[in-house]
């Protein structure tokens, strides 16, 4: 009995998916024809994504936002401004209300595939025209230098802070 519930409830879902999957591709074709994007649905102004509820996930075949990046940085290199809106140019549409943070996390990364020269990216192992205004790789940039009165001050409020809970901590006892 156990057995036939479950054969039933897989036919019935299988069943729900497919139709489901002719629902939306109607859908797509009536929002193409109203001349509004195929991969956006709702009514009254406020459009969800399609795609079953998969957050984070391009849809199969859609442009991800690493290959938008590569596209666009394979022409030139761009600064992230520009690189966005050349992003949103090919199609790419963003889940977020900040994009710019989207594509920090991809220009940024944990294993980052551009370099980055006054703010210009580009693919790794190019160098923007406007490379020579950096400075060299070898090259690290100084570090601010505290002075001796500033070093000396912070000291001895160090000593003054430490002086006071030593004395709070006897008090205490």
């Amino acid at each position: 009995m156990k057995n036939d519930n479950l054969k039933q409830y897989i036919a019935l879902r299988e069943s729900l998916l497919r139709e489901k999957s002719e629902i939306q591709a109607r859908l797509n074709q009536i929002n193409e024809a109203l001349g509004q994007s195929p991969y956006m649905t709702g009514h009254g102004g406020s459009f969800q994504p399609t795609g079953g509820g998969r957050r984070g996930r391009a849809a199969s075949g859609a442009l991800t936002l690493k290959q938008a990046v590569l596209n666009a940085l394979a022409r030139r290199p761009m600064n992230k401004q520009e690189l966005l809106e050349d992003i949103q140019n090919q199609g790419y549409r963003f889940s977020t209300n900040n994009p710019a943070n989207s594509l920090g996390v991809v220009l940024y990364g944990k294993s980052p595939r551009f370099n980055n020269h006054n703010g210009f990216f580009s693919l790794e192992g190019e160098t923007p025209s406007n490379a020579s205004t950096a400075p060299a790789s070898d090259e690290k940039p100084s570090r601010r230098q505290m002075s001796e009165e500033a070093r000396k001050r912070i000291a001895e409020a160090a000593k003054a802070r430490w002086k006071k809970a030593k004395a709070a901590g006897q008090n205490r006892l």
